[in-house]
């Protein structure tokens, strides 16, 4: 009968475990984009967009970019030209729909979409942020770290 109890624990032990690990995943910025123009109207004053490996875009400003097809296998746009403004986006990661708060964008400046998932059990949290690559500052939301996470 100790026996029994003690296996039981045991397994009790390893789903908890199992079931209360914490997993990180971070964008990374890949080696080559295939930009989309998206209403652009003057090709000197575009911003390019480009997002993390894993992030894909679908809408723009509420409509959308990409056909059905590709989106119900979660493939969309890797990267835009947009026009000089604010605009918000629509994508997925990993699986999970993602809508990127609007963002003011300016001509001539190369942006990077970047994100770090966090998945406890079933759970997963995205932090995403949008870095200005030209003046090398984070224009919406705040750059965070696997490690600012594991401390907090």
């Amino acid at each position: 009968m100790n026996k029994i109890k003690l296996f039981a624990v045991i397994v009790f032990a390893i789903f908890i475990v199992g079931c209360s690990s914490t997993s990180y995943h971070a964008g990374e910025l890949k080696d080559s984009y295939t930009p989309t123009a998206i209403d652009v109207a003057d090709d000197n004053n575009v911003a390019i967009v480009k997002v993390a490996d894993g992030l894909t875009i679908w809408k723009v400003d509420g409509d959308r970019k990409v056909g059905i097809f590709k989106m119900l296998f979660r493939k969309g746009l890797d990267s835009l030209l947009l026009s000089e403004g604010d605009h918000y986006l629509t994508g997925s990661i990993k699986g999970k729909d993602l809508r990127i708060k609007q963002a003011s964008y300016v001509g001539g400046h190369e942006y990077f979409i970047d994100y770090l998932t966090v998945t406890v059990g079933d759970r997963m949290t995205v932090y995403y942020w949008i870095k200005d690559l030209t003046d090398d500052k984070v224009i919406l939301g705040r750059e965070i770290t696997e490690e600012e996470l594991k401390n907090n």
